[in-house]
C-alpha cells in the first residue's frame, strides 16, 4: 500500500513544483506583492487543484474524456485567460502607494486562484493522469481518495510556496522600478511560452 502512495507523493511533488502557470504566477505575485498579499493566491491553489481532482475522479473525467471537443474548448478559454493573466503580471505596478489608491493590480483572491484550475491547461493533464493513475473512475468518496486528495493539498502548499518564497526574496533585489518591470515581462513571457506543450489541441 505505502508503495502506491509513495508513487502518489513523487507524482505530486514533482507536478506540483516544476514550473507552470501556477508556479510562475506565485513568483511574480511574490515579487510584486510580498508574501502575505500572496498568501490567499497560494491557499487557492492548494485547495482548487485538490478539489478539481476530487470532483473530476468522482464521475466528470470519463465524461469529458468521451468528449475531445470540450477539452480542446477548455483549453482555449484556459489560454486566453492565461494571456489575459500575462497581461496583467506585464503591467504590474511597482509603486505599492498607487497599488493600493488606484488597485492599478493586485494579487489573486483565493477565489479566484482556486477557480483559475480549472482554466489552468496544465491541471488538466495532471489530473488525467492522477485520476486515471491512483484514482478509479466513478467511485464516491473512499479512504484512499481522501488520501489522494491530501497529498496534492500538502504538496500544492509546500511547492506553490516555494515558488512564492523564492519570489519574496526576489522582492529584496528589485527594488528599482526598472529591474521589477524588466522581471516583470520576463514572467509574463515565461507564462505565456508554458503554454507551448498544450498547443496540440
Amino acid at each position: 500500500m505505502w508503495d502506491t502512495y509513495w508513487g502518489i507523493i513523487l507524482f505530486a511533488i514533482v507536478t506540483s513544483g516544476t514550473p507552470g502557470p501556477n508556479n510562475l504566477m506565485m513568483l511574480s505575485s511574490g515579487s510584486n506583492f510580498g508574501m502575505r498579499r500572496s498568501l490567499p493566491h497560494l491557499l487557492g491553489i492548494s485547495i482548487g487543484f485538490p478539489a478539481m481532482l476530487l470532483i473530476l475522479s468522482i464521475g466528470s473525467m470519463p465524461i469529458l474524456m468521451l468528449n475531445p471537443q470540450v477539452l480542446s474548448a477548455i483549453k482555449i478559454i484556459g489560454m486566453c485567460y492565461l494571456l489575459y493573466l500575462a497581461w496583467r503580471i506585464a503591467n504590474s505596478s511597482v509603486d505599492d502607494h498607487v497599488l493600493e489608491s488606484k488597485k492599478i493590480a493586485k494579487p489573486l483572491t483565493c477565489f479566484q486562484s482556486a477557480l483559475f484550475q480549472w482554466a489552468n491547461p496544465k491541471a488538466w493533464i495532471v489530473a488525467a493522469g492522477a485520476v486515471s493513475t491512483y484514482l478509479i473512475p466513478n467511485q464516491m468518496l473512499s479512504h484512499h481518495m481522501v488520501w489522494v486528495v491530501l497529498i496534492f493539498v500538502a504538496a500544492g502548499f509546500l511547492c506553490c510556496g516555494s515558488w512564492l518564497l523564492m519570489g519574496r526574496h526576489l522582492r529584496l533585489l528589485l527594488k528599482r522600478p526598472l529591474y521589477l518591470r524588466i522581471f516583470n515581462y520576463v514572467a509574463a513571457g515565461l507564462l505565456v511560452c508554458s503554454m507551448i506543450p498544450e498547443l496540440n489541441l
